[in-house]
This record gives structure tokens, sequence and C-alpha cells, in this order.
């Protein structure tokens, strides 16, 4: 220690051994020697400022350091004291070193005490034998001695001076006085430190000096009691652990005291005992030796009746019944016999006195004490470790892992223990689900430890739970889903993750492993037991930024993520996509106001109306992250079989591998989709928002076809999939595909020109037959995109064949298609409409060739037909025309004026497109339906009213 001649100051002083340095404050000036008498202090009065003889004849100071041009001069001094014989000179010299390196971070001198180094140790040597007159050892000198030594391996670079000979010297003068006891409490408590204290080299600390020593410390207590004395010894046997491991495992009469030292009722003995207990198991424990001894120790019979097993739980359950701090030991002290446990396989599994100690945690867990249970989830997460889970694992150990989690995770309690408890989870976790698992294993796992975890304990079964506590459960459960898909950033596995911290060995949800992305869309029938439940309650959290929707998306970019390297789509994906169909269509058919879902937390509680669009962009968040991830190509190459229920799907490669259990239909998941958005969802309101959904939803399907014929296909392939009834989903669906119809038609592309083996006629039947769909579906009234997409056809066939190939592509066909729908007494005024647009679209070729070469045009060279003696394109639309004047007039009333008129000026346009060598004909054709407008036979055409007037100007 260091000291001043002043004790009067408020801050220390400032010291330089260079002279440079200056007092902070004024020291207080002493009288002359003559006048002052001796002060108390802790060193000799007569060390200080006196003269002494060093036994050389030289007369020198001992000053304090401050007093010293620098530490060489200071160390000089101290040398020379140490070479006298005076004991006070050489107890004021140890002490005026030690006490001077430290009280500096730094050694102010190195090159100076290197150079010293190996007299001073010798003089250390030295007086570690002095003795007084009466043959004992002198304490005071021996004491400050080993504070000096002591100050040396304090610093590392002077304990680097420190010389092999000494080393091996003290070792061994150490080891012998602890066998023989002849010195005081005091020294040997200073000899224990130094030992604790050195870090000497393998050379020096060999396994004969470690032997002796270990059995020393063993046999101490026999000589020497006190709680120092068992302090000393453990801080031995931890510097021991980290510098002589393998001396360790061979000298093992440490582990006896290690049991006895950790159930001390001391606690200042206990708990340093504690913490080597967890060092040395986690350490030695995997050694099959250890595990033997500690094996041997637990079968003991002590004197007193049973053996040492009993005799330690019982001792275990004793503590925990005492004060808080014995207690929370007894769940470390419980970790240190299970990490003791490690050395041979299975081991835990098969101990005889397993169970007798599983009770002593269990009445941990159920403490009433909050620190005790938490260190409870602490040595369940290093007993997790210390299994090393595996398929082999038994059943009976896997099975009894996850009750005491799901206890405290199903029981209000403290928010600090709630994250303890949590922390378990994840460590459970983070070894079953280890990155090494393979796939039987990760299989029973998910069984036992993800679906019990997450998906009974953390989602609440009980729909109207909406408190904060199922909120926050909600979010971990998500949390930990988002772990185990999500693959970035990279994430390394470290084994011993559960002893990086010895005393709380916690773990954050973002370490758990992600899992092998071949296995998660392999497995989708396991994991949709979790992810199923989720994606329901958290619905409306999907329709915006939220922990379910990057659950979501981690998941399905897994999945997608081994399909990059595939040739062709794998049964594993469709798997996949089975598992997410049957989820779509639960909920689909529960409708917006039924769903049993937590309000949203991103955005407002939708009601009523409102309600569907965020029911929508739920459905279509769920489906676009699918498409986007896996592509167009799963959804229309494949088949998927629903069962007749219409709630489960399989997967199946051809038709005739379906189930036998499942009889029900067999389709693409795109035509599965279409189906689906066909049926009515229960409570949700239809219209502009369902339109645009399913638009963005189809428009990856037409964008990936790459001419504009495949495309119209696909519209006339999706058209067959609408049911004959007409709903209002199966309208607005028509209309969508009516929009891509649109604008393929309108699309000039290389196939737009035919080919002999698809002619232009087929291109243009496939949009008729679109158009016809709409017919079916809105007889009456065409839908909207009705005329925009029949206006685009007649645009192209005009382009293509000319005015003839317009009559024979399109609008002869349309009127077959409408002619059915005309009934005399049933037509509706706006069913005349349909008949304003063709009559007002229709033209003639201007001669026979023109017609002959359009047909030729649209259905190639061989197909041109045999030639007929009139030019004119039409039959089906005369027949049309006629039955819907007749409707019209019949149907008459003031109501429907504006749509005969309309029908009047549409048949004056055709009279007046008509070719004058046809029109004669026509007239003959159309002349029923005009006749009862002339004649007006049942006079509602009197009163001058429009369509009178309308009708005796059209020249009829």
């Amino acid at each position: 220690m260091g000291w001043s001649n002043s004790t009067e100051y408020k801050d220390p002083p400032t010291i330089s051994f260079d002279g440079a340095g200056d007092y902070n404050h004024a020291v207080q000036p002493l009288p002359p020697s003559a006048e002052r008498k001796p002060t108390k202090s802790i060193l000799k009065p007569h060390n200080v400022g006196r003269e002494q003889d060093n036994g050389t004849g030289n007369n020198l100071k001992l000053l304090p350091p401050h007093h010293h041009a620098t530490f060489a001069t200071m160390l000089e001094s101290i040398t020379q004291q140490l070479a006298g014989t005076d004991r006070s000179s050489k107890m004021d010299a140890y002490l005026m070193l030690s006490g001077s390196l430290k009280a500096s971070d730094n050694v102010p001198d190195v090159k100076a005490l290197r150079q010293k180094m190996e007299l001073l140790l010798s003089f250390i040597e030295r007086d570690l034998k002095e003795k007084h007159d009466t043959g004992k050892p002198d304490s005071g000198l021996i004491i400050n001695s080993l504070v000096l030594l002591s100050s040396f391996l304090h610093k590392p670079i002077i304990a680097e001076a420190i010389t092999t000979e000494f080393s091996v010297h003290f070792v061994d003068h150490t080891i012998k006085s602890l066998e023989d006891m002849q010195l005081s409490k005091e020294i040997v408590k200073h000899y224990m430190f130094v030992l604790a204290q050195q870090n000497f080299s393998p050379k020096i600390m060999n396994q004969e000096r470690v032997g002796r020593l270990i059995t020393a410390l063993h046999e101490i207590e026999q000589k020497m009691k006190g709680k120092s004395i068992v302090q000393g010894r453990i801080n031995i046997y931890r510097t021991l652990l980290r510098q002589s491991r393998n001396h360790m495992l061979t000298n093992t009469a440490w582990i006896e005291d290690l049991f006895s030292d950790m159930v001390s009722s001391l606690r200042d003995i206990r708990n340093p005992a504690i913490t080597f207990g967890l060092e040395s198991s986690f350490s030695l424990g995997s050694e099959s030796k250890i595990t033997r001894l500690v094996l041997h120790l637990f079968e003991l019979e002590p004197t007193e009746g049973g053996n040492f097993a009993e005799h330690y739980s019982a001792r275990l359950k004793a503590m925990i019944k005492t004060d808080q701090d014995c207690s929370t030991a007894v769940p470390q002290i419980w970790s240190v016999i299970i990490l003791f446990l490690r050395g041979r396989s299975r081991q835990l599994e098969q101990w005889m006195y397993m169970k007798m100690f599983l009770k002593v945690i269990e009445e941990c867990f159920n403490s009433s004490d909050h620190p005790t249970r938490a260190q409870a989830h602490y040595a369940w997460n290093r007993f997790v470790y210390a299994l090393q889970l595996d398929e082999k694992t038994s059943p009976g150990i896997v099975k009894m892992l996850c009750p005491p989690l799901m206890a405290n995770l199903r029981r209000p309690k403290a928010k600090s223990l709630r994250t303890v408890t949590l922390s378990s989870v994840y460590n459970l976790l983070y070894y079953a689900l280890k990155p090494t698992s393979t796939p039987p294993q990760l299989d029973l796992y998910w069984k036992e430890f993800v679906i019990p975890l997450v998906s009974n304990s953390m989602i609440p079964a009980n729909a109207r739970d909406a408190s904060e506590q199922t909120k926050q459960n909600i979010g971990h459960a998500c949390l930990i889903l988002l772990s185990l898909c999500d693959h970035t950033p990279p994430r390394k596995w470290i084994e011993a993750r559960a002893m990086e911290n010895l005393q709380q060995p916690s773990m954050d949800v973002k370490e758990l492993p992600p899992l092998d992305s071949k296995w998660l869309r392999r497995s989708s029938l396991l994991v949709f037991q979790v992810l199923a439940p989720l994606l329901e309650k958290l619905y409306w959290d999907l329709s915006g930024e939220s922990n379910i929707t990057a659950v979501w998306r981690a998941y399905i970019r897994s999945i997608a993520s081994p399909a990059v390297m595939e040739v062709k789509v794998s049964n594993d994906t469709m798997a996949s996509l089975a598992s997410i169909f049957s989820v779509l269509y639960k909920i689909w058919h529960t409708g917006p106001q039924n769903l049993q879902s937590l309000p949203a937390s991103v955005v407002p509680p939708h009601k009523d109306i409102p309600s569907t669009s965020a029911f929508l962009k739920s459905f279509e968040a769920i489906l676009m992250t699918t498409i986007e991830e896996l592509g167009s190509l799963p959804f229309t190459e494949k088949l998927l079989c629903i069962g007749t229920q219409g709630d489960t799907f399989v997967a199946i490669a051809t038709p005739s591998q379906r189930p036998g259990k499942l009889r029900g239909q067999v389709k693409s998941p795109l035509h599965h989709l279409i189906s689906l958005l066909t049926q009515v969802s229960p409570g949700m309101g239809y219209g502009g928002k369902f339109t645009r959904m399913i638009h963005r939803l189809l428009s990856p399907f037409f964008e990936a076809r790459k001419s504009s014929r495949s495309r119209v296909d696909l519209a006339k392939d999706l058209l067959e999939l609408l049911p004959s009834e007409s709903t209002e989903p199966c309208r607005l669906i028509w209309q969508v595909f009516a929009d891509f119809a649109s604008i393929a038609t309108d699309t000039r592309d290389g196939e737009s020109s035919g080919s002999l083996d698809q002619p232009l006629g087929l291109d243009y039947r496939g949009v008729v037959k679109i158009l016809e769909t709409g017919i079916n579906l809105s007889p009456n009234e065409p839908l909207p995109g009705w005329k925009t997409l029949f206006e685009a056809l007649i645009t192209s066939a005009t382009i293509d064949a000319g005015d003839g190939g317009r009559a024979i592509a399109v609008i002869e066909p349309l009127a077959k298609s409408l002619l059915p729908k005309v009934s005399v007494t049933e037509l509706s005024p706006k069913g005349l409409s349909y008949l304003h647009l063709l009559l007002g679209k229709a033209t003639y070729a201007k001669d026979r060739q023109a017609l002959d070469a359009a047909r030729k045009r649209l259905w190639g060279t061989g197909s041109a037909g045999q030639k007929v003696a009139t030019f004119d394109p039409y039959v089906v639309v005369y027949d049309y025309c006629r039955l819907s004047l007749e409707a019209g007039y019949a149907s008459l009333t003031r109501n429907t004026l504006h749509h005969c008129t309309d029908t009047i000026s549409a048949t004056k346009g055709l009279l007046d497109r008509c070719p004058a060598p046809l029109l004669m004909g026509v007239l003959a054709k159309v002349q029923g339906g005009i006749e009862c407008w002339i004649v007006d036979g049942e006079s509602k055409l009197g009163g001058g009213n429009v369509l009178s007037q309308a009708v005796s100007q059209s020249d009829l």
C-alpha cells in the first residue's frame, strides 16, 4: 500500500517519479524533529525520515514514494532495505513497493522493475521461510512478502518477468506448507490467495504438483477450520480448472468438497461454490470419468443411513423451505448435478435417481418465490442443453420438457418472470430444432414442442379473449414462427449457447435457428397446425405491415427457395399450396362478419361494409405473397383434389392418384381459386373492391402468357368455371375476364395474323364465347365491360378480315346466342340493348368476292366453304331483329318508349347500310317485325309521342 506523511489533504496528491509533478495542494510543514512527537501509523514511525543501518555500514533513509525523483531511485532504496537485516525496514519496503504498484494503473518503470525482479524474488523466497527467535514463522514478514508477490501477479507485465525457478520453489513451498499446516491461519489465507491468483505455466503446474495441491486442499479442513479457508480452497479450484483442466480430471478429490460446499449454510461459501460447480460441470461434465465419479458419489451410503443421493435431495428440499437466498441456490445446485452427468450417452435418461431430483426442481417451479422460480427456469435451460436432444431421446423425457413451461405461460405472473419463461421456450426450441436435426427429429419436436407451446399455449382457444395478455402471447407466437422461417440474417448456432451466461442463461427469440426450407415445404400439414390458427386470429392484421404479415412472407419465401433449383414444380410445393387453400376456403366461407379474429392492431376495426374492404385486403395479401414468391407455374401445372366437404385439399400428381377418401373435384389451384371466388362469402358486400382484387390476383397469370391469343384462351378457360346460375360474384368475375380479353384483343402481335394450325376464326370464336357467357349471366342488359370487349372485337375483326369478317365472325355468331333469349312475353325493354349494339355495328361486304376473301382470311384456303349465290352474310341476325321488334311492340309501355325508339332507329340504320341488291330480301325477312309497328293493331302509337314520330319518320 502507499502512504503519505500528511494526513490532512482532501484529494490524493499527484505523485511523480521523475520529479516533474507537483502536489495539487499544500503539504502542512512539519516542526523540527526535536519538537515532534511520534504519530500513529500503520508503519513503524522510526522508518519515516530516520537513518538506519542496513547492515552494510551505510546510513540510508526510507522515504515515502513521492519523495523519490523516479521510480527507479525508489526501487533502489527498497532493494537496499530488503537486503538489510532490520525486520521493520523489510516490512516497510514490501509495503511501500506493493502499495506503489497498486496505486498506479500501469507499471511506472517496467524496465527498472525487470532489472530488479530476480533480486526482489530472492528476497521474497528468503523471507517466506523467515522465523522468529522462538522458531515460529514470522507472520508479519511472510504476509508482507506475499502481498508484494500478489501485486506482481496482479500486473500481467510484471507476472511475465517472474522466473521459472522462483515459481517452482514457491509452488513447492506452498504445497508443503499446506501439507504440514505449521503456519498460522492468516499466513495460510495469504498463501491460498496467491495460489488462486497465479497463472503459472503448465510446466510448473504439472500433474504431480496439482495432485499434491488438490490433496492438501481436500484435507485442509481436518487441520484448520474457517469460512476464509474454504473460500480460499474454492478460489484455488477455480484457478486450477482454468489452468490445469486435465489434471483436475486426474485428481478428483475436489468433487466431494464441491458438493459439500454447495449446500453450506453460509452464503459466502455456498455462492462461490455454486459458481465453481457450474464452471466445472460445464467444462468437465462431458468426460466419462467425471460422470462415473459423480454417479458413484450419489450411490455412497453414509453412516447415518440412506445413500448420498437421498440425503442430498432431502437437503435441497429443506433449503427450498428456508430463506430466499437458500431457495434460489437449489436450482443452481440441481443444474450442477445434471451437467456432471453428460459423460455418457443417455445417462440422464437412465439415471436411477432422476425422478427423485426432478421432484426437487418441480418444487422450485411451484415455489411462491419469484426469484426461485426464475432460477428453476435457468436450471431447465441447462437441463435441455445437457440432454442433447435428438430423435432417439426417450419419449418420457421428451414428454416432460413442455409442461412446466406451458403451465407458466398460461398463468398470469410478473413481467420479469414471464420474460424468463419465454426465454426457456426459446432455449428448448433452440436445441430441439437445431440446424443439424434430421427430418424425423424436426417432425417429432414440432409435434411435441412447437404445437403445444405456440399453438396450444400462446394462441387462445376462446375467440372472445382479446385481453392484453392474449395479444402479447400471440405476438410472441408470431416472433417464434418468424425466426423459424426467416433465413435472414444468417445466424450461427452455438452448441454451448445455454452456458454462455452461467448465472442467468437467457435467450432471445431472434437467436432461434431457421428451419430447413425443404422440411417446411414437405411438412406443411404440421406447420399449418400452428400457422393456420395464427392466420385466423390475426387475419385483420394481414392487410398491413405487421408481425403476422412478416411471418407469412418469411414462410412463403422459405418454401419457395428450394424451387429455384427445380426444373418442375415439386409435389412438396403443391402440398404447401394445398394447406394454404384449406385455410383460404375456411376463411372465405366464414365471411367477414363471422370471422373469430382479434381486432386489428395496424388499422382500426372494421364493421359492416367497411369490413369487406379489410377482409378482401387480407385475403389478397395471403394470395399475392404466395403468387409473387412461388410464381404462377404451381397454380396452373399441378393438380389439387378437394374433399367433398370443401375444406380439405390434397396435392396429387395425376387424377388417377386421387386419395380414396377424397372424392371431390380435381383441378389446378388457379381453377380452385376461381371456383372459390364465385361462391358467395357470408356477410360480404360485393362491388368495385371485389373486382379490383380479382384483377390484381389474376394479373400475374395473364402477364405470364406471352401472346394475346393465349391470354384470350386463359380467359375462356377460366370462364368455364363460372356456375350456370347468375350470381353477383360471377358477374363481377366475368367483368375482370372481359377486361383482360379486351386488352388482349386490342393487342396486335405475331400470332394475330393466324396460321394453318390456328386460323383467325378460332381466335374470334374464343372472344365471342366470352361475350356469350356475359349474355348468359345478364340476358336483359349488357354487363359493364361487355360493350368494350364487343367493340374491341369488332375493330380487330374489321382490321383482319374487313366488313365481311366482322359480319361472319362476330355479328352473326352473337345473334345466334341472343336469339333464344327473345320471347314475346318475357323480353325486358333493357334486353333490346343487345340488339341496338349488334345492329349498330352490322355492316356488309361490298360484293361476293369480298365476303369470300373474308372467309378465307378467317378460316384458311381449305376452309373457304362452298360459294353461295348471295353475298348477304346474315341469316340469324334478321330473325333476331324481327323477333325483337315483335317483342318490343308487345311489351311496349310508357316506360319503354325510349328503348323502343332506339330499336326502330337501329333497324332503320341496318336497312340504310344494306346494299341495294340485298335490300328486298332483307325486308322480306324482317317485315314481320316492322309490320306490327306500322299497322299498330293495338293503337299503342297514338298521341304523337316520340315513338310514333320515330316510326313515321323512319320510312320503314
